[in-house]
């Protein structure tokens, strides 16, 4: 995939440093959403308090690599311990939402995705917003996997995606699909404008996890290739997804996404100064928005126009699971 090319002076805002992994674009296998994460932030839309960022003062600009904001990235700056250090006080303020010591790991049903994204921008979104977005297969097929495990009304089936991104040689965590894929309504914050839909998620764990944790676990629906060898939406049988919940749970990393707030919050501020800056050049294209599409002043504030569009996904999913309990 190629980078837009850079509009107004902004995204030239490039930064010191090389301490960041960019993408090896010829060798990504494959992504799942990055365009249309937009979907209601949960109740706990802010996840990190991003109306505080004085909090994450240490991964500011300071530390940000000279990449344009458009170019993916497959890694932020906590790739480089060396030149970053992690402070206890920065993962306390995570801890009563992610990582939680009660997290269930152990399912009679359940079903188990793997996540493949071209940028960890987008993943950051995805935290940040609570949403995200595949290619019209991808969709399709996590779509039909969460009406047929809401069908399962004997017992809870979740449904569970396994995050990585390609080239990174990690994963960065776990999330759960909330509710079901929004077909006709695109999201414009993500890092490439090429994604259609979007689906509400709740994540569970962010962490880093090394595929070395991992890559003994054998997919057979996959040739029998490891679980770190595979592309998007590559569904994961119940044993592999079971072992991998306890991995994650357990896996004692240092370093996470969140590490990496501040750098990501700057990235997505140039990325929509940029896409703004590009429809003031454009002003026969601004009123030309389609239907399912975000509007300039919603461009502008994507927060609340995902709360608008998207506040009801999950409690109408609830609502549907517990009339078929009854």
């Amino acid at each position: 995939m190629q980078s837009r090319q850079s509009i107004s002076n902004i995204s030239r805002s490039l930064l010191p440093s090389s301490h960041l992994c960019s993408l090896n674009k010829s060798g990504a296998a494959c992504h799942s959403g990055s365009s249309t994460k937009g979907y209601q932030p949960s109740p706990n839309m802010s996840s990190f308090g991003y109306e505080n960022q004085g909090l994450f003062a240490n991964y500011s600009m300071i530390h940000a690599p000279k990449v344009r904001e458009s170019e993916e990235l497959t890694c932020g700056p906590r790739a480089q311990s060396s030149v970053i250090e992690h402070k206890e006080s920065e993962h306390s303020l995570k801890s009563d939402r992610y990582n939680l010591d009660g997290f269930q790991t152990n399912y009679e049903k359940a079903k188990f995705f793997i996540i493949k994204s071209y940028s960890e921008d987008d993943v950051h979104k995805c935290v940040k917003y609570d949403v995200w977005s595949s290619t019209p297969n991808g969709n399709k097929k996590l779509d039909d996997a969460f009406h047929e495990a809401q069908g399962k009304t004997a017992s809870k089936c979740p449904v569970f995606l396994f995050f990585s991104v390609n080239g990174s040689g990690q994963f960065v965590g776990v999330a759960e699909m909330t509710g079901p894929v929004v077909f006709d309504k695109d999201m414009d914050f993500w890092q490439l404008d090429k994604w259609s839909g979007f689906f509400p998620v709740k994540w569970h764990i962010v962490k880093d996890i090394p595929n070395a944790q991992l890559r003994h676990i054998i997919l057979e629906n996959n040739d029998n290739r490891p679980v770190t060898y595979t592309r998007d939406t590559q569904e994961v049988g119940l044993q592999q997804g079971l072992e991998m919940l306890d991995i994650f749970k357990s896996y004692p990393s240092k370093t996470s996404l969140l590490d990496d707030l501040s750098f990501y919050e700057n990235r997505e501020k140039l990325l929509k100064a940029r896409r703004i800056g590009k429809h003031a050049f454009q002003p026969e294209k601004n009123s030309k928005f389609g239907e399912g599409s975000m509007r300039m002043n919603e461009l502008m504030d994507p927060v609340s126009s995902i709360i608008n569009v998207t506040r009801k996904l999950s409690l109408n999913a609830d609502m549907q699971k517990d009339k078929a309990l009854t």
